[in-house]
């Protein structure tokens, strides 16, 4: 299945893009793939349900089958445009979470149903109907439709409705537990006011610096015959923009000035350390009282806020007065569950004792035939152990150890167990290689989208490192000239022409035939001189 995401998921993605449904249809379509993928004894086998009174009710509405968990996972990969996590230390943790939200939403389905908050046929139709006629306007997503599923009829009943029934119900209890109205929000914006404010007020402006107060009531004194622009250009002053500029920036003298102003006004002059300042509100949003507040854009925002708290409280009680469980049946979701919700180093301790003799044979050795998740949980734990402050005595390091190790030889090409290995044995430089090549693998993809800052940390942990086994003599020639070629990628990613043919010097010495060097050399001497332009 990630092999069938990967090749398709820029063509779904892109016809689901510009189809009307928010989350639900790439949501269903995932679903449905997932599930047509799997089978029936897949399909009904059981990975967590609702306890209530302690028991396992028979209403399979309690229940979360193994192929909703994958259909709802496959969802989550294809919101993000992922192809696939980690499988050893990112996809157990996120089923896990995933899990837990599903059953959270089975013990809110039981009291739907207690209380016949249930859509029916008629309602659920008529929302069908909505979709069905939206999407006949897009014609991209409707040719996909019928390709993918066979008929538009067919994705309406099989895809579209079983996530439209359960999203209604959920919808239908929201409002009748946590229902808010005009007067709930009248209650809540006089109890909140002040925390309102600081939320939505905004001002945009503009802030012009003076070295004395003279000089910033001369600026002043001519505002009244010309704009601030033009007078700080004929006083030579600095202006500096500020946009959503929010309460708490300022003192709050110079805040209830600012705020209080008119649009393009000037208040001031303020003094600031040694400076002054004066300040022209071009523009403000402010909370005035409930009128103001129930006009606004972030209205509907604090409104959802108000619910979603409310929602929470009720589940809670709910929950709680239905003496409900959300209990996890399979045991390697149950394993990372219970390290994600670890509070205390004396509740890992006492799950390490039990997961360790699944793990590790009498004579100490590890049990082969325990899942590989397990193992990777195992880790887990022991770090987090250690994050607590605990003292790892020597038995647990070397459990760890040899976990890590285990790993590393079924899944040298997965960054997390790499990671690990090099940092038990960061002196073995095919380790070494290893990591820091699997690393600017996952880098570089992101060095144009988000730029070289947001990835410094990494940029200089990847140079440092391949920097190191390039200048090893005692390492393979293959390995160097390979780490060689990555610095030389990177830099010249990074636009550093000149760092970049060092390297690529490099490389000739050790490979003199790795790649094609005089059109790399010719590359290089072009983005040297495009840069001596810039800079003339």
């Amino acid at each position: 299945m990630r092999k069938w995401f990967k090749k398709w998921q820029n063509v779904i993605v892109w016809a689901l893009a510009v189809a009307f449904i928010a989350g639900i249809a790439w949501w269903s379509v995932a679903g449905y793939i997932s599930s047509r993928a799997r089978n029936t004894e897949f399909q009904t086998e059981i990975v967590g349900y609702v306890a209530v009174n302690g028991q396992e009710p028979k209403d399979t509405i309690a229940k979360v089958p193994a192929a909703e968990l994958e259909s709802e996972y496959a969802n989550f990969l294809a919101n993000y445009s992922v192809g696939s996590l980690d499988p050893l230390f990112e996809e157990p943790p996120q089923k896990a979470n995933l899990l837990k939200e599903l059953l959270k939403e089975r013990a809110i389905l039981l009291y739907a149903k207690e209380n016949s908050l249930l859509p029916t046929k008629k309602e659920i139709n008529a929302k069908l109907k909505e979709y069905e006629n939206e999407i006949k306007k897009n014609q991209a997503f409707l040719q996909y439709v019928r390709q993918r599923f066979g008929s538009l009829e067919v994705y309406l009943d099989k895809v579209l409705r079983p996530s439209i029934e359960k999203t209604m119900t959920l919808d239908k209890v929201r409002n009748k537990v946590a229902g808010v109205g005009e007067e709930e929000m009248k209650k809540h914006f006089e109890e909140n006011i002040e925390d309102i404010k600081a939320k939505y007020d905004t001002a945009n402006v503009e802030l012009a610096w003076f070295e004395n107060e003279e000089n910033a009531k001369k600026f002043m004194s001519l505002l009244p015959n010309m704009a601030f622009d033009q007078a700080a250009s004929q006083m030579s002053v600095q202006i500096t923009p500020l946009n959503n500029v929010k309460r708490g920036w300022f003192d709050k003298e110079i805040e209830e000035k600012i705020f209080s102003a008119t649009p393009n006004s000037v208040v001031g002059p303020f003094k600031l350390s040694e400076s002054w300042f004066v300040v022209h509100v071009k523009e403000a949003t402010v909370v005035s009282d409930f009128a103001s507040f129930a006009l606004s854009d972030f209205y509907e925002t604090e409104k959802s806020t108000l619910q979603n708290s409310l929602f929470e409280k009720w589940y809670e009680e709910y929950v709680n007065s239905k003496k409900m469980e959300l209990r996890i049946t399979d045991e390697i979701l149950f394993v990372w569950d219970k390290i994600s919700q670890a509070a205390s180093q004396s509740e890992l301790t006492e799950l390490e004792g039990k997961i360790s003799r699944k793990l590790f044979l009498e004579d100490g050795s590890i049990a082969i035939d325990a899942p590989d998740t397990l193992k990777s949980a195992y880790v887990v734990l022991v770090e987090k152990i250690e994050d607590f402050g605990g003292e790892l005595n020597e038995n647990l390091r070397n459990r760890r150890e040899a976990l890590v190790r285990y790993l590393y030889e079924q899944y040298p090409s997965s960054l997390y167990v790499a990671r690990r290995m090099y940092e038990i044995d960061k002196n073995d430089v095919e380790v070494k290689y290893n990591y820091f090549t699997l690393l600017y693998s996952i880098v570089k993809p992101y060095i144009p989208l988000v730029g070289p800052q947001a990835l410094l940390q990494s940029i200089l942990e990847i140079e440092a490192g391949l920097a190191s086994i390039v200048s090893d003599t005692s390492a393979a020639i293959e390995l160097r000239a390979s780490a060689c070629y990555n610095l030389y990628d990177l830099l010249k990613e990074l636009g550093d022409a000149t760092s970049a043919k060092f390297y690529l010097d490099q490389l000739k010495s050790l490979s003199p035939n790795y790649i094609d060097f005089e059109v790399a050399m010719r590359e290089l001497e072009e983005m040297l001189q495009s840069t001596r332009e810039e800079q003339k």
